[in-house]
C-alpha cells in the first residue's frame, strides 16, 4: 500500500508539472501574439485567466497561474489592470502565499519604474491599491506569521521608495503599520525570522 501510494503521488506530481509547463508555454505564446495590447489583455485575456484561477481548487495551481501572469506579460499591461489583479489576490485560497505574489508584482513594477515616478500613470494610485489589498489580506488571514506581515510591509515600503521617491508619507505609513503590529506582540514571541525582517525594514530607508 505504501509503495503504491508513493508511486501515485509521483505520478500526480509529474502530471501537475507537465500541466504547468503546458499552461506556462501557452501564456508565453499568447503574450507574443501580434496585436495583443493592453486593451485586449484587460478585456479578454486577463478576465479568462483569472476566471480559471478563481475556479481552481488547487492551491499550487492558483499560485502558479498568478505568478505566470506577473512574469509573462509586460509591465504596462500590469499597470492597466492592477486593481483587477489585486482584487483576485484577496480571493485566493487560504493556503496560497499571497505575500510572495504581491511582492513579485511590486518588485516587477519597481524595476519598471526604476526611481522614475513618471513611469507610473498619474491617475493610478498604485501604492493605495497595494496597501488596501494588504490590509484586507491581513484582516482575513489573522493567523499570518509576524515575519510574513513584516515582509509584506517591507515590500510595500521598497515599492514606495522606488516608485514614489518623494512620498515620505508612504514610508511613514509602512513604518507606522509595523510599529502598530509590534506593539501588540510580546517580546518573547519575536523569533529570529521576525527580528531579521525588523532589521531589514529599518535599514531600507537608510540606503
Amino acid at each position: 500500500m505504501g509503495g503504491g501510494s508513493k508511486e501515485g503521488r509521483k505520478k500526480r506530481e509529474k502530471e501537475r508539472n507537465d500541466l504547468r509547463m503546458l499552461v506556462g508555454t501557452n501564456l508565453v505564446r499568447l503574450s507574443q501574439l501580434e496585436g495583443v495590447d493592453a486593451q485586449i489583455y484587460s478585456e479578454v485575456i486577463l478576465p479568462r485567466v483569472l476566471e480559471q484561477v478563481s475556479g481552481c481548487k488547487d492551491t499550487m495551481a492558483q499560485s502558479y497561474l498568478m505568478d505566470c501572469l506577473i512574469q509573462v506579460f509586460p509591465d504596462e499591461f500590469h499597470l492597466a489592470t492592477l486593481e483587477t489583479f489585486l482584487t483576485t489576490c484577496t480571493q485566493l485560497k487560504e493556503k496560497v502565499n499571497i505575500r510572495t505574489i504581491l511582492q513579485n508584482m511590486m518588485n516587477r513594477l519597481s524595476n519598471f519604474s526604476d526611481g522614475n515616478a513618471d513611469r507610473i500613470p498619474a491617475d493610478l494610485k498604485a501604492f493605495t491599491l497595494f496597501n488596501d489589498c494588504i490590509t484586507k489580506v491581513l484582516e482575513e488571514k489573522t493567523n499570518m506569521e509576524l515575519a510574513e506581515i513584516l515582509r509584506l510591509q517591507t515590500a510595500l515600503m521598497t515599492f514606495a521608495l522606488k516608485c514614489y521617491p518623494g512620498r515620505l508619507d508612504y514610508v511613514n505609513h509602512c513604518l507606522g503599520m509595523c510599529a502598530s503590529v509590534l506593539s501588540e506582540t510580546k517580546t518573547a514571541d519575536l523569533d529570529e525570522n521576525a527580528i531579521i525582517e525588523i532589521e531589514e525594514l529599518l535599514s531600507i530607508p537608510l540606503r
